[in-house]
């Protein structure tokens, strides 16, 4: 997920900023959750984003 977020983010706008279809991010994230296998070449990047930043904010010990 980073290194999609990473490669794509770039040549994208609004990044960590434009939404992205709830229903869809939910799935992915379920999955996520569950060890499921996800195809990170079929995921839009701004799920992605968004995912990241949800796991980064929702850590429990905090990152710095």
């Amino acid at each position: 997920m980073l290194e999609k977020v990473a490669v794509e983010g770039v040549s994208s706008l609004m990044i960590f900023r434009k939404s992205a279809s709830a229903k869809t991010k939910k799935t992915y994230k379920h999955k996520l959750d569950s060890n499921h296998t996800v195809d990170f070449r079929e995921m839009n990047v701004h799920i992605a984003a968004q995912l990241l930043k949800e796991y980064l904010r929702d850590y429990p010990d905090g990152i710095i």
